[in-house]
């Protein structure tokens, strides 16, 4: 049985294992050239790092623009920076240096790098709206053993500045060289291997990581000057391995999260199917997936290590979990036709502390696809070990107790909860790499605590109550702000000037539809009209009354995304629900792409000429969208806009309308229902009871019985029962109802309700007669 109580099961026994470990993310290790350098290390790195994926990239395509190696990361360069490959075009230098020189050698170890192709070299770090990094790190490869411009004095600096510009940390390398084209005497030593990918040792030119930490920081920029100027002075170069910490936690899940029920099934069957699990749930294995549980064979793992070894020790009691009973652990998740997921996570037990292959790179990501095969998301456990069976030492501590399910802490290998959002997740995939290749390192692991969220396309239905504010009760051009101006518990406010707008009346928010048959804001409701701030800062925030609060709130965008003046790419749109406290109580975001022109028309979302238009656009879409929001306590709303640009509405021509809310109700003084039991017989001694007669009536304002039972047995108004006193309950049920009841007390306990299904109850006790 699936319940959402499942997911607050899941809250309690750890969610906070959903926050991330160190992610160092390594796409694919494949095999390491003899000669390659030492990995790098990375100092100072927190426990919650996660590293750009340029593999998937594909080797001469641009890494620029948010999302495109990272969901929260933007690459900038005034000139194109694509991402760069081992033995493969577009070649950025050769390595080593000599006869056998490699294109980009060394890049390949440690999965694919990128490079400036017109060599400006002038590199820009930022991310995502409100997001924010303490950590930041990247390998800088084969710079240093050629210096076209005869510098002798050369600096290369990674400097991090917060959102006021201002400096919050860098990371500095400076050498000197004699000054040739191809210097040698230097420094740093001969610059000839020292200035080489694969020859420098890590911390040389050839071979540097650049590191800054601090708080806060919005922007990193790698910043090159010489005795000569500002520039680089090797243009033949390349970045790697970058890597970076966001201060954010991870959302919490959504509501409607559900968690798979494995004790469902018997141990040792198999869980694959759709429908096996759960009816939107599938789940495939090259191998066969079968259930597990705690202290019964199959045995997946033993857990904690050592004499006191519990089978599958660590699987959670309630939900039970799952493993590849052949061991190749090749799993893919998928849904029920139709559906998608927008958040996603599994625990993972036990892994790490056996190792019978003898690698030394592990990695583990969790890969969110759509339905065309798109990345969404990925979150990935990477860390490094001895190459022995039983590992002790590695980057993530001793293994035999952090890749053990029962002694591991949260986020460790033995104990790491992956978690992946998004819209419209179609597939996820576990997939296991090494520097031997991909697979599990280790094979005797489980799942278990799988969740997911059903992504719902329609929004929730308005309860009963709402009501939609009436703007055509004020002039048109009029403002709408202020307590009361719309509605006596509506507060809308705008840093500009929000005024009411109606289809065909100037002032004009927007035309729809495109083209000669505009028409002045066509598509606002005729009804109740709409608005829009005039001044088109579009910083829009709405309150409520005093000891007021709402569980729903609704608005309509219209005529959104059919012009791009910003040329931005990346759009987002979000309804954010607070409560009194400040506290996320919900949020509801449109996110599309699209190309960077005034006009644009392809996108993400169809041609946004008909798509991003209030009378052409489906509802869903930009240019005709409704953002809902529900739950508890929502006492302040925010419509948050935001781009690859930064903040601000990327279409200053759109306006809202259909405005709707559900005020929070006071729970009504209901009347309670009446309850008798009189005693129409007592027994006789020495037993204590008697034979009562039920009697009970709802009230007026509650006329609706819910429940009526004594000792939680369902009674009936009028009928006769038995009680008698004694220390073992024990009852006699006929036609289900109560006739005869043995306890040691008792209680007749009567619910009604009113017609909004407030409920309101009575207790009584029977008075019994004694001798």
């Amino acid at each position: 049985m699936y319940k959402k109580s499942n997911y607050y099961h899941l809250r309690r026994i750890g969610i906070l294992a959903l926050i991330l470990l160190v992610t160092f993310f390594f796409s694919a290790f494949t095999s390491v050239l003899a000669s390659s350098p030492q990995a790098p290390e990375f100092p100072n790195a927190p426990a919650v790092t996660t590293c750009a994926n340029f593999t998937d990239v594909g080797a001469g395509n641009s890494v620029e623009g948010l999302g495109t190696v990272h969901s929260n990361l933007n690459i900038s360069t005034s000139g194109n920076a694509v991402a760069v490959v081992e033995n493969q075009d577009p070649r950025s230098y050769g390595a080593p240096n000599g006869e056998n020189s490699i294109s980009n050698g060394g890049v390949e170890v440690l999965g694919s790098g990128f490079s400036d192709v017109e060599q400006a070299h002038d590199y820009e770090f930022t991310f995502s709206p409100d997001v924010t990094v303490d950590y930041f790190s990247v390998q800088m490869l084969d710079y240093g053993d050629f210096n076209p411009v005869n510098a002798t004095e050369h600096t290369v600096t990674l400097a991090a500045y917060n959102a006021d510009g201002n400096s919050v940390s860098s990371d500095m390398l400076s050498f000197t060289s004699d000054g040739n084209s191809l210097p040698s005497d230097g420094s740093a030593g001969d610059l000839w291997l020292t200035g080489d990918a694969l020859s420098a040792n890590p911390g040389e030119p050839g071979n540097f990581t650049f590191t800054v930490t601090g708080n806060e920081i919005v922007r990193i920029a790698l910043e090159f000057t010489s005795d000569l100027g500002e520039g680089a002075t090797d243009p033949n170069f390349a970045l790697a391995i970058l890597c970076f910490s966001t201060e954010d936690e991870p959302p919490a899940p959504p509501a409607g999260t559900v968690c798979a029920d494995f004790a469902q099934i018997p141990v040792g069957t198999s869980v694959e199917g759709l429908g096996t699990i759960h009816p939107d749930l599938n789940i495939e294995t090259t191998g066969n997936a079968i259930v597990v549980a705690e202290m019964e064979e199959p045995k997946a793992y033993g857990a904690p290590n050592g004499d006191n070894s519990i089978l599958n020790g660590g699987v959670d009691v309630l939900l039970n979990g799952f493993f590849d009973e052949t061991k190749v652990h090749e799993y893919s998740f998928t849904f029920g036709q139709d559906v998608t997921v927008d958040y996603f996570s599994v625990q993972m037990l036990d892994y790490g502390d056996f190792n019978p292959v003898h690698a030394t790179e592990q990695s583990v990501s969790l890969v969110a696809y759509d339905a065309s095969g798109a990345l969404v998301d990925i979150n990935t456990l990477a860390y490094t070990s001895d190459p022995v069976s039983l590992p002790r030492d590695s980057s993530v501590g001793d293994l035999w107790f952090t890749g053990d399910a029962i002694t591991a802490n949260p986020g460790q290998p033995g104990n790491y909860t992956f978690f992946v959002t998004g819209a419209d997740i179609a597939r996820l995939e576990l997939q296991f790499a090494s520097d031997l290749g991909p697979g599990a390192t280790d094979p005797n692991f489980a799942l278990s605590i799988l969740c997911f969220a059903p992504q719902d396309d329609e929004p929730p239905t308005p309860p009963v109550g709402t009501v939609c504010a009436d703007f055509a009760q004020i002039p048109v051009g009029a403002t709408v702000e202020g307590l009361g101006t719309i509605h006596p518990d509506l507060n809308i406010a705008t840093t500009g000037n929000a005024i009411a707008v109606a289809e065909m009346e100037e002032p004009k928010a927007y035309g729809a539809p495109n083209g000669e048959n505009s028409i002045l804001n066509g598509g606002v409701d005729v009804l109740l009209n709409g608005f829009f701030d005039e001044t088109k800062v579009h910083e829009y925030s709405f309150t409520f009354g005093q000891d007021v609060t709402v569980d729903y709130f609704s608005v309509q965008m219209l005529d959104y995304g059919d012009f791009n003046p910003v040329h931005a790419t990346e759009q987002s749109v979000s309804l954010v629900a607070y409560d009194a406290s400040g506290a996320l109580v919900d949020i509801n975001t449109l996110a599309y792409t699209s190309d960077p022109v005034s006009l644009p028309r392809d996108s993400s979302v169809g041609d946004l000429w008909f798509t991003g238009d209030a009378m052409s656009a489906l509802p869903g879409q930009p240019g005709n969208f409704t953002f809902a929001v529900e739950g508890l306590g929502i006492a302040r709303l925010e419509m948050q806009f935001a781009s690859d640009l930064g903040p601000g509405a990327t279409d200053p021509n759109f306006a809202l309308s259909l405005l709707c809310f559900d005020t929070e109700k006071d729970e009504p003084e209901l009347d309670p229902p009446t309850a008798v039991l009189e005693l129409l017989r007592p027994k006789q001694a020495p037993e204590i009871g008697g034979k009562f007669l039920v009697e009970y009536a709802c009230s007026e304002n509650a006329p609706n019985l819910v429940s009526a039972t004594i000792n939680g047995y369902d009674v009936v108004n009028g009928q006769e029962v038995s009680l008698v006193v004694d220390d073992d309950e024990s009852a006699r049920i006929v036609d289900d109802l109560l006739i005869w009841l043995f306890a040691p007390e008792f209680s007749l306990d009567v619910t009604c309700a009113d017609d909004n299904g407030n409920e309101v109850s009575t207790s009584v006790m029977p008075e019994f007669d004694t001798p």
